[in-house]
């Protein structure tokens, strides 16, 4: 198309004074520049949008409660609520965490594996074959869990979900957590930069644990 148009011009301007040649081609440079301007910008790449996320839920001391069958109760549905946000992971779930004992969230840690999204666990050595923990499960099947032997213990209670989605709190990815303490977690895509943060601190653990114990 701009050769073309080019084409078109240089014709024309064969039949024009000298004078007005002068001023079409400073019309034409502009033309040109904007045409390619246009086209340029017509073709870059848009940023990719990301999700609008920035909730809060709370988990309440109702051990009475631990029956899965009592759908209304609050504990129940806000587990239901935090694990619709990790079955929302597409391409990556990087999980951050003390220990996972609840089976609920394991089951859909590993739904997610099996889709083909990448999984990858940082967890506390001294609580990965702990009572109740779904580390063992998550390694039969596949899934590359790090932690390292230390006096001090790996305490994060964070994950990621698509490096758009944080998930943090003081909730502990247990049954205890969810049915018998007083915990929170806070659920946000915003700042931006804030969740840039956690997926660099992870990718930086991540190198540092580069040996699968």
């Amino acid at each position: 198309m701009l050769k073309a148009v080019l084409n078109s011009v240089s014709s024309w301007l064969k039949s024009v004074s000298y004078y007005k040649q002068t001023c079409c081609l400073g019309l034409l440079t502009s033309t040109v520049f904007v045409v390619i301007y246009c086209s340029c910008t017509k073709n870059k790449k848009r940023p990719k949008p990301v999700r609008y996320v920035n909730e809060v839920i709370f988990f309440e001391d109702n051990n009475r409660y631990r029956n899965f069958d009592k759908r209304n109760h609050r504990s129940v549905e806000n587990l239901k609520k935090l694990t619709d946000y990790l079955d929302s992971a597409k391409v990556s779930l990087n999980i951050c965490v003390f220990t996972i004992t609840s089976h609920k969230l394991g089951e859909v840690i590993l739904k997610k594996f099996r889709e083909g999204v990448n999984v990858r666990i940082i967890t506390d050595d001294s609580m990965a074959y702990g009572d109740g923990s779904q580390i063992a499960k998550f390694r039969k099947e596949g899934i590359v869990v790090r932690a390292r032997c230390s006096e001090s213990l790996m305490h994060h209670k964070f994950a990621i979900v698509d490096d758009e989605i944080l998930i943090n709190g003081s909730f502990n990815w247990t049954e205890q957590a969810t049915f018998g303490n007083w915990e929170n977690v806070i659920i946000t895509s915003v700042p931006v930069k804030m969740v840039e943060s956690y997926v660099d601190h992870f990718n930086s653990l991540w190198i540092k644990l580069n040996t699968d114990s």
